[in-house]
């Protein structure tokens, strides 16, 4: 391995891992195709993740939210206002 690195893509968080092509080429097809493919499981993993966060969230955030005690209104009456 070469290097690796970590970068921030507007607000997507991204890594990377350089291997050497002679590193690589030395390895068995289904090892390079693991290597390859690691990146695309690990963001379908990080979208699942989101995904139950999202789902999730009314649930997580419903302590922070109160109901029944607030203002309410039982009626409007009309004003007319003249102009001078």
């Amino acid at each position: 391995m070469k290097g690796f690195g970590v970068f921030l893509f507007i607000l997507y968080p991204g890594a990377f891992v350089d291997i050497s092509t002679d590193q690589l080429l030395s390895l068995s097809a289904c090892q390079q195709l693991r290597i390859f493919c690691a990146g695309v499981w690990h963001n379908f993993v990080i979208v699942v993740i989101a995904l139950i966060v999202l789902v999730c969230l009314p649930t997580i955030l419903a302590p922070l939210y109160f109901s029944g005690e607030s203002v309410l209104i039982t009626g409007l009456t009309e004003v007319l206002i003249s102009s001078h």
